[in-house]
């Protein structure tokens, strides 16, 4: 019996302190944790995953930029062109004229070789322009063809002496111009005191009449400079009709008692499809002072559209 159990303590350890401990668990512990292969695939079922896209950015250089072809009106002077002011190009014409809510007109001087104040002919209380008339007054661009001076006439009523029927009743009339040039003046009066300048480019017309006209004129407007002059009638009695004569005595109806705006343009100009002005076009355009359709002297304008002949 003795023997059998120091069998067993030789085969178990009897009374040893240390637990048994299996030699390959022993050696996982103690061992370092080793990196593991990757698991294989043992075509098992797969499972989908979302993708993500992440762009690649690749530096390329830019494409050059494409030349917009070039046009009138773009301000800048392409070929083809003469000239190009961009959203100035326009109407180039020297003179027009114009009431509230009635588009300009293009309109020109009336020429005629005489002063303004001998145009006007003052004589037995009246002018005789030859344009006067019953209850009728007049605004007239007029330009004294040899000394190229240009001025606006004002005459309104017909003279009793001329024995024509009816005769011209009993009126009151008034009239302010505003935007008249520095150097402008008046050329006559028809009556002492009832046409004047007041200072700062307005001028004043007061005028009572029977049986007669009245008016006056201005004289000396520049034509190297624009302008803008705006007549604007108060009072009309004895009056009815207004009219513009201009150029080949053509009169032109107006509105009674709307502002008369007469537009002189001037400088460098450049026409709606970008050719400049030109003499001899027989279109009077700013910068010229007559315009007959040639570069001919002697024939009522000069070579040059500055002088009349």
């Amino acid at each position: 019996m003795r023997a059998l159990r120091s069998l067993l303590c030789l085969v178990v350890g009897c009374g040893a302190r240390t637990p048994l401990v299996d030699s390959d668990a022993a050696a996982d512990v103690a061992a370092p944790m080793l990196d593991r292969p990757a698991p294989v695939d043992l075509g098992g079922p797969t499972v989908d995953r979302p993708t993500v896209d992440v762009p690649v950015v690749v530096d390329r250089p830019l494409p050059p930029p494409t030349d917009r072809p070039a046009f009138c009106g773009d301000g800048v002077i392409g070929a083809g062109e003469e000239c190009d002011r961009g959203a100035d190009n326009g109407p180039t014409d020297a003179f027009t004229l114009s009431q509230p809510g009635r588009p300009a007109v293009v309109v020109r001087p009336l020429v005629r070789s005489l002063p303004a104040a001998a145009f006007y002919r003052y004589e037995s209380a009246s002018a005789h322009t030859g344009f006067e008339d019953v209850g009728l007054a007049n605004h007239i661009l007029y330009v004294d063809g040899a000394t190229g001076t240009l001025s606006l006439v004002f005459v309104a009523g017909r003279d009793g002496d001329l024995g024509l029927m009816p005769p011209q009743p009993d009126a009151n009339l008034q009239v302010n111009w505003a935007g008249v040039p520095t150097g402008a003046s008046v050329a006559v009066s028809d009556d002492e005191g009832e046409f004047r300048s007041v200072g700062g480019g307005r001028f004043e017309g007061r005028w009572t009449f029977q049986d007669n006209t009245d008016g006056g004129a201005i004289q000396g407007l520049a034509w190297d400079q624009a302008w803008r002059i705006t007549a604007q009638t108060l009072r009309t009695d004895g009056v009815t009709r207004v009219r513009f004569i201009g150029a080949d005595g053509a009169p032109r109806v107006l509105t009674l008692r709307d502002d008369v705006v007469i537009t002189h343009r001037s400088g460098d100009l450049c026409r709606e499809d970008c050719r400049r002005p030109r003499c001899g076009d027989a279109q009077l355009d700013a910068g010229e002072r007559c315009d007959d359709g040639n570069t001919v002297s002697g024939d009522g304008c000069s070579s040059d559209c500055q002088r009349f002949n």
